[in-house]
């Protein structure tokens, strides 16, 4: 049995984007509470907030944990790595770092800009993306998830779907993280 952790994570936050109000705010009272969300009505509102996390957090997290490799090898025993202890230090007591959005739970059918342009919107972006509706069908969905534009697809319709986006939710949360910590994870093989 292969059991693989993430280099690190911490609490970070679910986005929920729809453009009800009313939806939202229903959606919000029944996740767990020690789930931390923000939501949004507007999808302009929500990318450029989410764009900013982003922003603000990338600066500091890439510096702190740097992997060179040998390019005339790329031998394993020929990749170093600069780790700046300092700035980790000061990254584990900023308390902006619970405020990176890991998951974005979108609906599909907003007046804006529909739920996959707005994946695609932030496509570059490393948080997971749940399309939450109840208009788009099953071949929207595939599509979009062959695209790589979403990682889930839940119908608001379903009969547990709430039971099911919180599972979905906290899966993703999860390899949010395991696919921050793949750089370092490619450092080396582990040895038992």
């Amino acid at each position: 049995m292969n059991i693989s952790l993430p280099i690190y994570q911490h609490p970070t936050l679910t986005i929920l984007i729809d453009d009800s109000q009313s939806f939202l705010d229903s959606l919000a009272f029944q996740l767990p509470p020690q789930m931390a969300r923000k939501v949004f009505h507007d999808t302009q509102a929500a990318l450029e907030w989410v764009r900013d996390a982003y922003r603000h957090s990338s600066s500091k997290s890439q510096s702190s944990i740097l992997v060179n490799y040998d390019e005339q090898t790329y031998s394993f025993d020929r990749r170093t790595m600069a780790v700046d202890i300092d700035q980790i230090y000061r990254q584990s007591t900023n308390r902006r770092r619970f405020m990176l959005p890991s998951v974005l739970v979108i609906d599909y059918a907003m007046p804006q800009m529909n739920g996959l342009a707005f994946c695609q919107a932030v496509q570059d972006l490393p948080c997971k993306k749940i399309l939450f509706t109840g208009q788009a069908d099953e071949k929207i969905a595939i599509d979009a998830f062959n695209r790589g534009l979403i990682d889930r697809f839940i119908k608001k319709s379903d009969h547990d779907a709430l039971d099911h986006l919180e599972v979905e939710i906290r899966t993703l949360q999860k390899e949010f993280f395991h696919a921050q910590s793949l750089t370092l994870k490619v450092l080396a093989p582990i040895e038992y």
